[in-house]
């Protein structure tokens, strides 16, 4: 009978709180979860199991690209610039690449393929209703921080 562990997971249904779990199992050891299964170990199955595999499958698929395919380039160049070190060594250790070889979430938000924005603005006055200037950073979340702080820079000499 099945039981819970560091890495098996088990689910009566399917749960959005499940990509948690996912997430964690990503950015460790990895793990399994079974859903259609009782805490104690039983099958309970699921209503309907076509909708649940599409929606597992679609959880699954978010997952980080293979450490061969993921553009890391300016890591590298970042690194460096500060006298550091950055190599396969450094990217374990960093926990920028699971056991399984593939790349993290936190690898994915460190690439050049990072989804995610910055939006920044410097109002004039105090109301925020006249933008000074304004600009949308996108790519890694690293390379993202220079004009954070050359803006920031900007606000604090004005």
């Amino acid at each position: 009978m099945l039981t819970e562990s560091k890495t098996v997971e088990l689910k009566r249904e399917y749960v959005e709180d499940i990509k948690k779990k996912v997430v964690a199992f990503a950015n460790s050891e990895g793990g399994t979860i079974y859903i259609g299964i009782n805490d104690d170990g039983s099958v309970c199955g699921v209503s309907d199991a076509d909708s649940t595999m599409l929606r597992v499958t679609k959880c699954h698929s978010r997952r980080g690209p293979s450490a061969n395919s993921l553009l890391l380039s300016g890591l590298p160049l970042f690194f460096k610039k500060r006298g550091l070190e950055f190599g396969r060594q450094q990217m374990r250790t960093l926990h920028l690449i699971g056991k399984d070889g593939t790349f993290t979430n936190l690898a994915f938000l460190l690439s050049e393929q990072c989804a995610h924005t910055i939006e920044l603005a410097v109002f004039e006055g105090s109301k925020k209703t006249v933008f000074k200037d304004r600009t949308e950073l996108s790519g890694s979340l690293l390379e993202q921080l220079d004009p954070i702080s050359t803006m920031r820079r900007k606000i604090i000499t004005a």
